[in-house]
């Protein structure tokens, strides 16, 4: 299977070493819920560390955010486009 851009390389739910994620488990970075509209970023962490991310926003400027480790709520998808690792710890 050819790699898709803006996956980095991997196909969604891959995971390096060929174990895919189960059924259920929450993805790290941009994690939307489409089924409750709800926008999240889920910052997996072994070292608790905080971090900057960008969020994008449908018809507005976006903004940074310092997120925590685990899942964030970000707000609505209908507000929320998108939010991506900006680097660095905050």
């Amino acid at each position: 299977m050819p790699a898709r851009r803006g996956h980095g390389g991997r196909r969604p739910g891959h995971r390096p070493g060929g174990r895919r994620r189960p059924s259920g488990a929450l993805a790290c970075g941009w994690d939307p819920d489409a089924a409750s509209g709800r926008a999240y970023y889920n910052h997996c962490t072994s070292d608790g560390s905080w971090i900057w991310i960008r969020v994008e926003r449908h018809g507005a400027s976006g903004f940074d955010k310092c997120v925590g480790p685990n899942r964030t709520y970000l707000g609505s998808t209908s507000v929320i486009r998108y939010a991506w690792y900006k680097g660095g710890t905050c």
